[in-house]
């Protein structure tokens, strides 16, 4: 995926890292990893990683919202709950996944607990068991980012802000429909590639890439292909999240402008959670879109979310928020 605006091109990246090294705003209407080498000259990015095929995560500050990138902090272990109805093979199968990004380079390390305030917490789709349409695909993974908002300035550059992954959810179907909808089990080979994809995204590669050679493909055969690898024995190499965890947590990539009425939409939200002690926001950041949302407890508040996120990122229009039931409420807010 390119990222950065066609009228961008070469010219603003070499534009862009004067102003990451001035302090000032950086690369505006998207978001380059060729910048990247410029800023952190001292670290060596692994060869052949395509970390621009992720797309950042985003914190608004003023009217303008900060490109930034977003992982797990490595100092401690990562707490992982495995699913409480998971058989035994099934356990082993997410084990050796867990195994495997252990052993990747990122830097990551993890420790298996009960708890469901486990940082990753790991599950198989109940949602046929409730009446609800299963899962397209063989998973489902969501990560929620932590911005510290002291550390985010309204107006230069902050070049990094303090920012980690504190939870992701990782959803795995048990089956896939066939050709006429049958529901056939995934094979053990399926499995254990299907979650070491979706751990994948649980470690802060929103994206897929677009190269066979990596689980984060989307090629479905070749993700059971590398499953069997793994289980045979064979090491995980992904540069690209070798990339993501080499880099400093909460780097600053780009920057894009807001609409007015995100502006407004925000600073609505903004005064609505301290009304109600809402905790966030959190960004959560996907292929296709991204949010920030807020919480009360456990459960989900409120979220602005920005539709076509990568597709908006590559154009020089404002980002804007689409009409969730939060920002309806906003609006007749200031209707009233």
């Amino acid at each position: 995926m390119q990222t950065l605006s066609k009228r961008a091109g070469v010219a603003m990246i070499g534009v862009a890292i004067a102003l990451f090294a001035s302090g000032c705003v950086p690369l505006s209407g998207g978001w380059s990893t060729e910048v990247l080498g410029q800023l952190h000259p001292e670290i060596a990015l692994p060869e052949g990683h395509r970390l621009g095929d992720t797309p950042p995560h985003f914190w608004p500050t003023g009217d303008r919202a900060w490109l930034f990138l977003c992982r797990f902090d490595t100092s401690d272990e990562i707490t992982v709950a495995l699913p409480v109805d998971a058989a035994e093979d099934e356990k082993r199968d997410l084990r050796i996944a867990l195994e495997a990004w252990q052993g990747a380079g990122l830097g990551v390390r993890f420790r298996e607990t009960t708890s469901p305030e486990a940082e990753i917490i790991m599950q198989f789709d109940d949602s046929r068991a409730r009446g609800l349409a299963p899962l397209a695909g063989t998973g489902l993974t969501v990560t929620d980012c932590e911005v510290d908002r002291a550390s985010a300035p309204e107006s230069n550059s902050p070049g990094q802000l303090a920012a980690k992954l504190v939870r992701a959810r990782v959803i795995l179907r048990r089956s896939n429909p066939d050709t006429v909808g049958r529901e056939i089990p995934l094979s053990s080979d399926q499995r254990l590639g299907a979650a070491l994809h979706e751990l994948g995204h649980a470690l802060g590669f929103a994206g897929h890439i677009g190269s066979q050679d990596s689980i984060m493909t989307t090629t479905t055969e070749r993700i059971r292909s590398i499953g069997r690898g793994v289980r045979a024995g064979e090491g995980l190499r992904e540069p690209s999240l070798v990339a993501l965890y080499t880099l400093p947590n909460g780097v600053v990539v780009g920057s894009a402008s807001l609409s007015p009425a995100a502006v407004r939409d925000l600073r609505g939200a903004s005064r609505l959670a301290q009304e109600r002690q809402w905790q966030g926001p959190f960004v959560r950041v996907g292929q296709r879109s991204a949010q920030l949302h807020y919480r009360r407890g456990s459960a989900m508040a409120g979220r602005l979310a920005v539709a076509d996120y990568a597709k908006q990122l590559r154009s020089d229009a404002p980002l804007g928020f689409a009409p969730t039931t939060l920002v309806r409420f906003l609006q007749s807010r200031r209707e009233d």
